[in-house]
């Protein structure tokens, strides 16, 4: 980050760093937490509205289609204008939305499929908003510990989602539950005004542009190096998705196991790439080879998930496993964020993470379906070896990143 971009000499102290990383990820938090507040209830859902889980998936769609629709749009309003109003709207619309869900439902799914656009939308800022505004207020050396931080955050909403919503479910109803946990959203927003003098705007295309500095335009993703990570979060979201999504029943299937023993070796896997985050983020600042984190990791994640797919592993081997490919999941994200921002020319550090990132929506979007598949014809063996092969194919993206100038 250039000091150019600060207001003054004390933007970049420790405690408004700290002040500035905390904020951005508690609402990072609140996004994944929403992104996955619905799912939970949908048994509730079902019997009391008179809808199937195809209705109710399909309002699932309506969200991550917005989202994927509008999230480079957005990247490019964030390094027009600035991070923090889109932050903040963004978040008011997400929260509100789901607030009103329970409203909506009272009037049929279109109008709670509206809602989940609407939602969609709120979704679509936070990478772009997220990622410019921790870049503006985070000293260069200290930016991979908060992009660490940024990614527990997410982590922590997506685990906290289904047993929380289903604790207020039971505890009230599935209504309530969406009400109280949009009015937590809505109560972050109110508190943005707090964190303002921490969290910092980089100076925006507009302000570049008067000081007569070249901005670049949208065609820069185009670029190899953005094609390329578009591809590679494509891949490696494809790969995780069946890890994710079907190691519970490929695991049962493949070894005999009950589902319960599965489902610990999931949560060992995400738990131990949760962990690993925080010191990938130091090692992200330590060392300038991220490329070389990069391939280190994801070839370890590609051996284990093999290993756990040749069905040959003891119980507790597979432990040992399933925790190597997790840590090898998690400490590998900071340095993957370091590399997009080293990428991205200066002034649109929103518009590549929202482009780079829908990735992620299409690989999520694309591979579940085969995977199932794979699983109803007695393939389960293959959701590892088809996991495994989109992580090899996406470390192949790393290596034509190099090109630097657009």
């Amino acid at each position: 980050m250039d000091a150019a971009d600060a207001a003054d000499a004390g933007a970049f102290s420790p405690a408004r760093e700290y002040r500035a990383i905390g904020f951005i990820s508690v609402v990072h938090t609140m996004s994944h937490l929403y992104q996955l507040a619905l799912p939970p209830l949908f048994p509730f859902m079902v019997a009391d509205l008179n809808m199937g889980y195809a209705q109710l998936g399909l309002l699932m769609s309506a969200l991550f289609v917005s989202t994927a629709v509008l999230q480079t749009p957005c990247g490019f309003l964030v390094d027009r204008i600035g991070g923090r109003w889109v932050l903040g709207i963004g978040l008011v619309l997400f929260a509100g939305a789901m607030a009103l869900v329970p409203w909506a439902a009272a009037y049929g799914w279109w109008a709670m499929a509206g809602l989940m656009v609407v939602a969609g939308i709120g979704n679509a800022v936070f990478h772009p908003a997220d990622f410019a505004l921790m870049a503006s207020s985070v000293r260069e050396e200290r930016l991979g510990r908060a992009f660490s931080v940024h990614s527990i955050g997410g982590n922590l909403g997506t685990a906290a989602a289904p047993p929380l919503m289903i604790a207020l479910a039971v505890l009230w109803d599935w209504r309530t539950a969406l009400i109280a946990v949009g009015l937590v959203g809505m109560a972050c927003a109110l508190a943005f005004p707090l964190f303002a003098d921490a969290v910092r705007e980089g100076r925006s295309a507009k302000k570049r542009k008067q000081n007569g500095e070249q901005v670049a335009g949208w065609r820069f993703i185009l670029s190899r190096p953005m094609i390329a990570f578009f591809l590679f979060y494509t891949c490696t979201s494809a790969a995780n998705s069946g890890m994710i999504n079907f190691s519970i029943v490929a695991i049962a299937d493949v070894y005999g196991m009950s589902h319960a023993i599965t489902s610990t070796l999931l949560t060992v896997f995400l738990g131990a790439g949760m962990l690993a985050v925080l010191p990938g983020g130091f090692l992200a600042d330590w060392t300038s080879k991220h490329d070389r984190v990069l391939v280190i990791s994801y070839l370890l994640l590609a051996a284990a998930t093999v290993l756990v797919g040749t069905g040959w592993l003891h119980l507790w081997i597979m432990f040992g496993v399933i925790a190597i490919g997790g840590v090898a999941r998690g400490i590998v994200a900071p340095s993957r964020d370091i590399l997009v921002r080293q990428s991205a020319p200066m002034g649109t550090i929103g518009t590549a993470f929202a482009f780079v990132s829908t990735g992620f929506m299409v690989g999520n979007a694309i591979m579940p379906g085969v995977y199932g598949w794979l699983v109803d014809i007695g393939m389960a063996q293959g959701v590892f070896f088809v996991s495994a092969a989109f992580t090899l194919l996406g470390l192949s993206t790393i290596f034509i990143t190099r090109e630097r100038s657009l």
